[in-house]
């Protein structure tokens, strides 16, 4: 079966993404400044976690009303999918900071700006071919 590229579909993701990800990023760099933890790794991985709370609530609600438009009843159903697919990023996110920062020791910010942008093109096709994929 051959699909369709939807490009205000996809115009309409990068648009919420980019706001997502600008809540994502601007919490995390706040969290790590103002949280006061000693250990930088932990501090890290704090900023992370609760970042992507305050983000991924945003993003389903941005995603469901206006890029995929969903009719779904099941909300809890389709909401659960979404919070599981972004708990795997979420998971890739964390290992990933912590591969680049403890293992390789690169710079948090410059890497949390790289990992980002891996986690923003997952997100999509989670969402598209997971969460909100329209039944045939």
């Amino acid at each position: 079966m051959h699909r369709k590229i939807n490009i205000k579909e996809i115009t309409l993701y990068i648009i919420i993404g980019s706001l997502t990800t600008a809540i994502s990023l601007s919490s995390y760099f706040l969290l790590k400044q103002f949280l006061f933890i000693d250990d930088t790794q932990l501090n890290i991985q704090i900023s992370t976690i609760i970042s992507w709370l305050l983000c991924v609530t945003f993003a389903y609600f941005a995603n469901r009303n206006v890029v995929f438009k969903s009719k779904e009843k099941r909300v809890v159903f389709e909401a659960s999918k979404f919070y599981l697919s972004r708990v795997l990023t979420l998971v890739i996110d964390s290992l990933a900071m912590f591969v680049l920062t403890d293992m390789f020791y690169l710079k948090d910010d410059i890497s949390k700006l790289s990992v980002q942008i891996i986690i923003f093109i997952l997100n999509y096709l989670f969402s598209k071919f997971a969460v909100f994929k329209k039944k045939d």
